[in-house]
């Protein structure tokens, strides 16, 4: 939470709305005692508005105190106000609440008889304090915040994001050449050319997600780790991303490595992503608007902004004490013979087997012909399992293919979920762990 109070301040001092947005609940309460309580629509385009005519504002920080879901923190918003530019020094105790790793309500505090008299002269000494003046003042914001329009630029005239995690190809060719939508390759080269001649073809407007080069943690000596915050920022930033653009993640197997960029994104609170469904196979079959990719797109840089969702990813000790837990499941999305130790595993020095109490669902059984199996299918097959309100841990060899089964799962309506990042590259090297052949 304090991580996403930082962001907060520090886009508001970029004057950067979108990344602030991004921080807030799509059901946000805004409380202060100029505008009142504002409702989700106007407790965004109060920032907007703030940002556009408070040309030169500028906030300071400090003091953030994290209790459970609510926190606060002090900060000081320095401005011109008004046609007369009267320089402002506003002191403000703000107050957070949180829901789902965003802030649900957000209330500044703060002496309305000073602000008043700083931003309005003898009038505002005069009356600033007074229920009048406080009642009259939010009419008047009230009626402002009706009449502003934000810029098409904001989240607030963009088009609605994308519903469901799963998107078909026909949806993708609706929304093309939707300017806030971001198309990403997510093919592993390496894996794709090893099933089937690589295609130098892409989607029209797509974008190359390395996830091997780029988009994981290079300091680890395991494959496919999740990069820190910080350097994802970074890298989505170098391919032109926003904090508010809708994304699509495809690969060139169907559905294979971008259910893996779908969870990074959602790991790093960008909830506004989904998979292609059938990839490029798909897209192709459909013969859909398709380039020969000859140089990378360059793209204007991006604002992103990355915000950890450590629930959404386990390590090796939290598997540990997950073992034989009775409201946890542990998946893992390997193929049958690898799971039950018939066959070596594919990278040289990793023990064969499974974790202790891990249930096997090998990721190609929730996939047809390249595509995610119908909804009802999915659903059917995690009946099965037994695993109605268990929090499920998701595994496979290196992380790649237990997202195509958490996808699955997510399509069936499983929400207490999360990724071991690890998974068998870590776990069958590490000793002293157990393990079941």
């Amino acid at each position: 939470m304090k991580e996403l109070i930082t962001t907060f301040f520090t886009a508001l001092n970029e004057h950067d709305v979108d990344a602030m947005m991004a921080c807030y609940h799509e059901d946000i309460i805004f409380e202060d005692p100029i505008f009142g309580t504002l409702s989700p629509e106007h407790a965004r385009k109060v920032w907007y508005w703030l940002c556009e005519h408070g040309k030169d504002l500028t906030a300071k920080y400090r003091d953030i105190t994290i209790d459970g879901d609510t926190a606060s923190v002090y900060w000081e918003a320095r401005y011109s106000f008004g046609p007369k530019q009267r320089p402002v020094l506003n002191k403000v105790r703000a107050t957070f609440e949180f829901k789902e790793g965003k802030i649900s309500k957000h209330t500044d505090h703060f002496s309305l008889k000073r602000w008043a008299a700083q931003a309005m002269g003898w009038k505002g000494k005069a009356l600033g304090g007074t229920l009048y003046f406080k009642k009259k003042l939010q009419h008047r914001s009230a009626l402002l915040l009706d009449k502003y329009i934000v810029k098409p630029t904001s989240t607030i005239q963009r088009s609605a994001g994308i519903k469901t995690p799963l998107v078909s190809v026909q949806w993708l060719s609706d929304h093309l050449d939707d300017p806030d939508l971001i198309i990403l390759d997510a093919t592993i080269k390496k894996i794709a050319s090893a099933n089937a001649p690589l295609s130098n073809v892409k989607i029209k407007n797509a974008l190359f997600f390395d996830i091997k080069n780029t988009f994981s943690d290079m300091s680890s000596d395991l494959p496919n780790m999740l990069p820190s915050a910080a350097f994802f920022e970074k890298a989505c930033r170098t391919l032109g991303i926003q904090t508010h653009h809708k994304i699509v993640v495809y690969d060139q197997l169907g559905i294979y490595s971008s259910p893996r960029v779908w969870w990074m994104f959602k790991a790093m609170g960008h909830k506004d992503v989904a998979v292609l469904d059938g990839g490029l196979p798909a897209w192709k079959y459909a013969q859909l608007p398709s380039i020969v990719e000859t140089r990378p797109v360059q793209r204007k840089r991006g604002n992103f902004r990355a915000l950890y969702q450590p629930d959404l990813v386990v390590s090796s000790k939290e598997i540990l004490k997950a073992i034989g837990h009775e409201n946890t499941a542990i998946i893992d999305a390997r193929s049958e013979d690898r799971f039950l130790a018939k066959v070596p595993e594919p990278r040289e020095d990793l023990k064969r087997g499974h974790i202790p109490t891990s249930i096997n669902l090998p990721y190609t059984t929730v996939l047809r012909n390249g595509k995610m199996l119908p909804v009802k299918e999915l659903q059917e097959i995690f009946t099965d399992l037994g695993i109605e309100n268990k929090m499920i841990l998701f595994t496979c060899g290196s992380g790649i293919t237990a997202c195509i089964i958490l996808l699955a799962a997510a399509l069936a309506g499983y929400q207490q979920t999360a990724v071991y990042d690890g998974s068998w590259s870590e776990w069958g090297q590490l000793d002293g762990v157990p393990i079941t052949c």
